[in-house]
């Protein structure tokens, strides 16, 4: 009984020690791959979940700006969230960051709502 009841915990022990192993080779691919791309000029911000309250078009208006002023897309991933993805944001993010300046986004954000606000008034 008590031999049992160690192969079930070395063996559950190693089962999740898989899992972590396989979670880190998938965020260490999603970084590269952010890598590559942005050694490319593909630059590639993931979105996740539900987009949330229609804006009145702002959204779509703020993507196509972010794109026409950095070549930068916003790409919808779904409701699940891989951690290939995550890692791959963080990379691209922070490289782009690197690029462009820390206040990147808000500061395009801004601009945009400005822009926007003066087509709909």
């Amino acid at each position: 009984m008590k031999q049992l009841l160690f192969i079930l915990t070395i063996s559950a022990a190693l089962a999740v020690n898989a899992q972590e192993v396989k979670q880190v080779d998938m965020c260490l691919s999603g970084t590269e791959q952010a890598i590559n791309n942005f050694n490319l000029g593909i630059y590639n911000i993931y979105s996740f979940g539900w987009a949330g309250q229609p804006t009145g078009g702002f959204e779509a208006y703020y993507n196509k700006h972010l794109f026409e002023k950095f070549g930068i897309k916003m790409v919808s991933m779904g409701c699940v969230v891989m951690p290939s993805d995550e890692c791959y944001n963080k990379k691209m993010q922070e490289l782009l960051y690197d690029r462009f300046g820390d206040n990147l986004f808000e500061k395009t954000r801004e601009e945009a709502q400005e822009a926007f606000d003066k087509i709909k008034n």
